[in-house]
């Protein structure tokens, strides 16, 4: 009471300090001036707002941490070397913890005041302050040696300067290692009990050292040591000399921790929450708080202090496990805990601990990532446990049984072995060296060892080599004859009797597990009798487990039941009254399901089958595709069968597609589902295709060889393939012999195929009793029409017989139409070849007449051309009267007389038609091209104009020239007319030959 009056008076008179300061700063503002601007006055104002800050009991109200940092930085800006203001700066990022710019501050803060180097006063008081807020920045950061260099000065300053001592004390134990380390540490704190014992800091750390000693007697036995009785009252006179924040955190935080060693964590966890209210900042409190936490498994709890932990102590590898324990704990933030898991091993990459967390946290997301993550740091964590004897000692047996668990389901059953066995060692060695030393409950250890045996016996159950299922048997047997309440042992021993075929010790074995696990208990008593065939009891036990199912439990009970009664109504010695009845009680118990959770989608499932079954497909269908649709369901394939059965009732082909979508979907979710194969080749066998059914069919056959109903169905496949082939697919107008005769060579290897199984499944069916055949039959779907069916295999045979038969008839038949065919074609053949050889001769013939006749035209034009060449025109043509035309008008003429003498030489060309060698110039010119008669013209121009402006002896020449070119192209002409008759004797032979040969042909083809 007494301290709390104290505390009360002293934060009154503190908030009347601040309150006169505001009051005197308010007052300076009203003034006239420029106060408002001045450094001084806004660092005044900056440190009222820390002050605020540091006394307000929630700091984040009122945001005074940020204003006082915007007056630092404005009193800054005014004034950049103000030391007071830098000081304010340095203050507010060592609130924020922002170290290292509150070390730069400091630095500046002591650089401008240390050159005075005061020895006394205020000024000394100020340097000693700065120095050791340097070294708080310096441990913050991690440098404790810098820290350490920084509180030295602090004592070379006062050597009597007790916290500084007791910081000095703090470090050299934590920090320093060996003997040496102990006696600096324990000479700096006789120093600050000499200097002050009654001051807070020096009684903690007396306490501290108190705490340490009476540990080492609490191991050795002793309820409460003496010197943890001596920490407890020094730690009370430090709590009744000082109400600093700190102090008392420090104080809470050592009473927790006395507690915590003496396991009273309860009382332990209530020191530390306090601690940690008043100082959120202690990091030790904040970490044992969470460590109190999680033992006493208030892990989400534990979650939220260590998430909201100051960052520096987030970074240290002991608190990121247990930071990651406690998101493994909660089951929910597996993602979050393999995060820091990541984290903790790139920091400590030797750390087997940290490797067992990141491989915990990534095989709870083997369905999110890869498993090789997981893997892989197993694997790490081995080659770490057997790295060292040191670090096989710091390994737990929950290593080795997950080390061993990963392996066998990862498929490596002997290295799973043999850590399950290094595991049980090591429970053997922790128990020898009893509960204190070995750091682990003995209830601990013998719940490790059991779940190890319980793997062990697992991993034999699962291994199909023989003698592994005698060994886990009896490994089993053990540990229910050794512990009566392991309720799973008894469970999976009900198993293994019950895949034996020992059906009553299984059920006896499943009803000794209802003592201690009813729920599963009678589940699987239900299962048993189920399998039995004994539908009437099953229920029984089925509707005992459902009405005492909790609420989790609640819609898988009542969806088992519902199972339970619509396998009943579809067996086939249900009579169709009880069918009825089981069907009404499978939709009742299907509807509280759905009505116990919306988003049931088994019991959905099971009401679409019920619909079903009742001949009402349509509303089954839309049942099952919502159910399909939903995403729970998407990798379900028992959804996509039973959506195929109602799709292949319809029987139409778009439906019977989409079933067998549905049939291959359900494929792809579950290889090795076998008989899912038969529901394709069901689907196959509607659509007519046979071939594809045949392969599916071999496909599930060669899963079950055993299976009578399968070679019974492939052997019918086989025989109506053929029969199609046969009766129907070879008459298709779109079919040619060829493929005709490969179809039903085709046909034939199957009839084989098929009478061969069908006569040894006679075979088989003959060697088997009767028992043996109503128990083979009650497999089937329906056991009465096997039975016969089977009965009649020769009659299977016969037809299969006859049909080969059939088909080798069909073979010959159609080999002989072919072979006709063959001949008809290679007669048309050769028919169309001779026509072809006649007609290419024919346009041979025509190609060499059409190149005579070019020839001819060719030597034509070139005769024509050569005479025109010998054209003489007259001279003074101009002055030659014309007899035949008339004579002109008087005046005309008069106008004639005015026109000068000279004309050109297409007027003279006009004048004369007809010149010397009696050609018309337009009959020659139509022998021509046009190109050519443009050319000729051109030449006849450029003629008249040298005879008309040239001289005489030019004349002369050119008449010479013209003269002998022409009796060139004479000769020349003579030698082609030799030529042309030449080819023409050659063309006429030729012919002679070819009727010759053609006369010769004829004669052939009519002998």
């Amino acid at each position: 009471m007494a301290k709390a009056a104290r505390s009360s008076a002293l934060d009154k008179e503190v908030e009347a300090c601040l309150q006169r300061a505001t009051s005197l700063l308010d007052k300076a503002k009203g003034r006239r001036g420029a106060l408002p601007t001045n450094p001084d006055f806004l660092t005044l104002e900056g440190y009222q707002c820390l002050a605020r800050h540091i006394l307000a009991q929630r700091p984040e109200i009122g945001n005074y941490l940020v204003r006082a940092e915007n007056l630092f930085d404005a009193a800054l800006k005014l004034k950049r070397s103000s030391p007071r203001a830098l000081m304010g700066k340095a203050c507010v990022r060592a609130s924020r913890r922002d170290w290292k710019q509150a070390l730069e501050c400091f630095r500046k803060v002591l650089r401008r005041a240390a050159p005075h180097a005061p020895q006394e006063g205020e000024q000394l008081n100020a340097i000693k302050e700065v120095r050791f807020a340097l070294a708080t920045c310096f441990a913050g950061l991690g440098r404790h040696q810098q820290a350490k260099n920084a509180l030295q000065g602090v004592v070379a300053a006062d050597a009597k300067d007790v916290e500084a001592l007791c910081a000095l004390a703090y470090l050299e134990s934590r920090t320093g290692q060996g003997n040496e380390a102990k006696q600096r540490a324990a000479e700096k704190m006789a120093q600050a009990m000499t200097a002050d014992p009654t001051h807070p800091a020096v009684l903690c750390r007396a306490a501290d050292h108190s705490f340490s000693c009476g540990l080492q007697e609490a191991r050795a036995g002793k309820a409460l040591p003496d010197a943890w009785k001596l920490a407890k009252k020094l730690l009370q006179r430090a709590s009744d000399n000082s109400d600093v924040p700190q102090v008392v955190a420090e104080v809470q935080y050592q009473l927790g921790r006395m507690e915590h060693a003496q396991g009273r964590f309860s009382e332990a966890r209530e020191l530390y929450k306090q601690c940690v209210r008043i100082n959120p900042d202690h990091l030790a409190g904040v970490y044992v708080f969470a460590q109190c936490l999680v033992h006493e498994r208030y892990f989400s709890q534990a979650v939220t202090v260590l998430e909201k932990a100051p960052p520096q102590l987030r970074k240290e590898p002991e608190v990121k496990k247990l930071l990651t324990a406690a998101y493994l704990a909660t089951g929910e933030h597996d993602k979050q805990a393999a995060t820091v898991s990541d984290s903790l091993v790139t920091m400590c990459p030797e750390d087997v601990e940290a490797w067992a967390m990141r491989a915990e946290a990534y095989s709870r997301l083997e369905k999110i990532v890869k498993p090789k993550v997981a893997i892989d740091s197993y694997e790490r964590m081995a080659e770490l446990m057997q790295a060292s004897p040191e670090a096989r000692a710091k390994v737990t047996p929950q290593m080795w049984n997950n080390l061993g668990t990963m392996r066998a389901m990862h498929g490596d059953p002997a290295d799973a072995k043999e850590a399950y066995d290094s595991g049980m060692e090591r429970v053997e060695s922790l128990q020898q060296l009893g509960e204190t030393q070995a750091g682990q409950s003995e209830k601990d250890l013998r719940v490790a060892e059991l779940t190890m045996r319980f793997n062990k016996a697992w991993l034999a159950q699962s291994q199909p080599q023989e003698g592994e299922m005698q060994e886990a048997v009896r490994l089993y047997l053990a540990l229910t004859e050794e512990v009566k309440w392991f309720a799973d042992a008894f469970l999976q021993l009900g198993g293994l009797w019950q895949r034996v075929g020992k059906k009553e010790e299984a059920l006896r074995n499943f009803q000794q597990a209802i003592k201690y696990s009813p729920f599963l208990g009678k589940l699987l008593c239900s299962e048993a009798l189920r399998a039995s065939g004994k539908y009437e009891e099953a229920l029984k036990w089925g509707e005992k487990a459902a009405r005492g199912a909790q609420a989790n439990e609640f819609q898988y009970a009542h969806v088992f039941v519902g199972n339970l009664c619509y396998e009943a109504s579809t067996h086939h010695k249900t009579p169709p009254q009880m069918s009825d009845s089981y069907l009404r009680k499978a939709m009742e118990y299907y509807t509280k399901a759905l009505a116990a959770n919306k988003d049931c989608q088994f019991a959905a499932n099971g009401i679409g089958m019920v619909f079903a079954k009742r001949g009402k497909m349509d509303i089954a269908k839309q049942f099952l595709e919502s159910v399909m649709n939903h995403q729970a369901m998407a990798e379900s394939p028992s959804v996509y069968i039973n959506l195929g059965h109602v799709l292949l009732e319809f029987g139409k082909p778009a439906d019977i597609r989409r079933a067998l979508e549905c049939y291959n979907e359900a494929k792809q979710l579950d290889p090795e589902d076998k008989s899912v194969r038969s529901y394709i080749a069901q689907a196959h066998f509607m659509l007519e295709e046979f071939e594809l059914a045949s392969c599916a069919l071999a496909e599930a056959v060669f899963y079950r060889q055993g299976d009578m109903q399968l070679r019974f169905n492939q052997a019918t496949c086989w025989e109506a393939w053929a029969r199609h082939v046969l009766l129907k697919k070879i008459h298709e107008r779109v079919m040619t012999y060829d493929a005709m005769i490969e179809e039903v060579k085709s046909s034939i290897a199957t009839l084989v195929s098929a009478v061969r199984v069908w006569k040894s499944l006679q075979s088989e069916w003959e060697r088997k009793s009767d028992s043996e055949r109503r128990t083979i039959a009650s497999t089937t779907g329906a056991p009465k029409k096997f039975l016969k069916e089977m009965a009649d295999i020769t009659s299977h045979v016969d037809y299969c017989q006859h049909l080969q038969n059939v088909a080798h008839t069909k073979l010959a038949d159609v080999s002989t139409k072919n072979d006709t065919m063959q001949l008809q074609i290679e007669a048309i053949a050769k028919q169309k070849a001779k026509s072809a050889k006649e007609a290419e001769e024919k346009n041979k013939g025509k190609q060499i007449r059409d190149k005579e006749k070019h020839l001819e035209n060719e030597d034509k034009a070139q005769r024509l051309m050569d005479t025109t060449k010998t054209i003489e025109l007259g001279r003074n043509m101009e002055l030659q009267k014309d007899s035949k035309a008339q004579r002109p008008s008087k005046k005309k003429r008069t106008e004639e007389e005015s026109v000068p003498a000279l004309q050109l030489p297409e007027q003279a060309i006009a004048d004369k038609d007809v010149v010397e060698g009696g050609e018309d110039v337009a009959d020659m010119a139509a022998l021509f091209e046009d190109d050519e008669v443009i050319e000729f013209h051109d030449k006849f121009e450029e003629g008249n104009q040298q005879d008309f402006f040239g001289s005489e002896a030019k004349l002369k020449k050119d008449k010479k020239d013209k003269k002998a070119k022409k009796e060139k192209k004479e000769k020349h002409h003579k030698d082609k007319k030799e030529k042309s008759k030449d080819r023409k004797e050659h063309k006429k032979e030729k012919k002679d030959k070819k009727r010759k040969r053609e006369a010769e042909l004829d004669d052939d083809m009519f002998d």
